[in-house]
């Protein structure tokens, strides 16, 4: 499609972001890298797997102190995870 207008790059990327349904694997994305640089590089090697739907960002632990000790500090993970995406996404941290 030909334009006669200049348009700015951001919004031919949000566009394209938009239209081919990519917003919801960025803000996965984007949650992520915040619980890895929150928890820190100490604790990030124990996690095993994680998943985020719904809302639930779901992690399985592979030391059960490492585990306790998130699980202690998860409201305040999941509210600086808030702050780092921008939006309210992380409603819940589940630690298996």
């Amino acid at each position: 499609m030909r334009r006669n207008k200049p348009v700015l790059l951001g919004k031919v990327f949000g566009d394209f972001i938009k239209e081919n349904g990519l917003s919801e694997g960025l803000v996965r994305i984007r949650v992520f890298e915040a619980w890895d640089s929150v928890i820190g590089r100490s604790r990030v090697n124990f996690v095993e797997d994680k998943y985020f739907l719904r809302g639930k960002l779901v992690c399985r632990i592979s030391s059960s102190a490492v585990r306790n000790s998130i699980f202690m500090d998860r409201l305040m993970i999941k509210e600086k995870i808030n702050n780092m995406v921008g939006s309210d996404v992380v409603k819940d941290i589940i630690l298996k």
